[in-house]
Parts: C-alpha cells; sequence; structure tokens
C-alpha cells in the first residue's frame, strides 16, 4: 500500500475553503520568526538558525506543549513582535484559503510583561488589516 497522497486530492484541500475555530495566536509563530525575534530579543543562546529551535513544534505530551508554548511566549517582548507573528498567521491563513479563523492569543501573559493591551489589540487589528488589503479578505 502507497502512503503517497493523490496530488489531486492535496491539490483540492489547498483550495476549498476552509474555517480555523480555534487557533492561538502564539502557536502559529513560523520557525524562522520565532528565531528571528529570539535573535533580536537577545534570547537565541545557541541557536544557530530556526532549524535549531525545531523541538519547540514536536511535543510528546501536555507538559511538553506548555514548556514550549511558554518559550515561544516568553520570547515575544515587544508589541512589534506581536504584531509581526500576527502578520504570519494571518497571510498563512489567506495561503491556505481559511476564510473565516477565530483567533485568540495570550493578552494577559504579554500585559504582565508591561505591554499595553490597547496596543496589543492595536497591533493585532492592524496585522489583520494590512492581510486584508493584500488578500483581498476580511480577517476577524
Amino acid at each position: 500500500m502507497s502512503s503517497r497522497v493523490d496530488p489531486r486530492l492535496t491539490d483540492y484541500i489547498a483550495r476549498v475553503p476552509k474555517v480555523e475555530l480555534h487557533v492561538h495566536l502564539e502557536g502559529g509563530i513560523r520557525p524562522e520568526t520565532l528565531f528571528a525575534i529570539m535573535r533580536k530579543n537577545g534570547l537565541a543562546g545557541d541557536a544557530r538558525g530556526p532549524g535549531d529551535l525545531a523541538f519547540l513544534y514536536r511535543h510528546t505530551g501536555l507538559s511538553d506543549f506548555l514548556g514550549h508554548f511558554k518559550a515561544a511566549v516568553t520570547s515575544l517582548r515587544s508589541v512589534d513582535d506581536i504584531g509581526r507573528v500576527a502578520r504570519d498567521l494571518f497571510r498563512d491563513l489567506s495561503r491556505q484559503n481559511i476564510l473565516y479563523a477565530e483567533v485568540i492569543f495570550s493578552a494577559p501573559i504579554f500585559t504582565r510583561l508591561g505591554l499595553p493591551l490597547a496596543e496589543l489589540l492595536a497591533a493585532v487589528a492592524e496585522a489583520a488589516g494590512v492581510v486584508e488589503e493584500a488578500a483581498s479578505r476580511a480577517v476577524r
């Protein structure tokens, strides 16, 4: 039995409109973006590239996931970091032909780090606007 996926199915899945009913902004961080943000914020440690962060995207259980989530979230130190992650996520959703997404993020974590809630919300809204304009579709 072949494990290859029929290219027609792959094409169909790419084209069909989709919804995402529960997606965490922080969970959509691209490895390249996370590495760039970690470097900018002086948190990259021994990581030399996005590949060195691959372990953060493989989880063996809830405890493992929560540790990885914490490592990613605590790397985001500014409103600009949140805006960058939001732009990437909204672009990725658009490329996947996701027409509706309910995106949430851990605002209380960031406000405890001293980031103003109004600025966080504005950064996410601005990111949505950039993608809406580029992709001619609504982002909510």
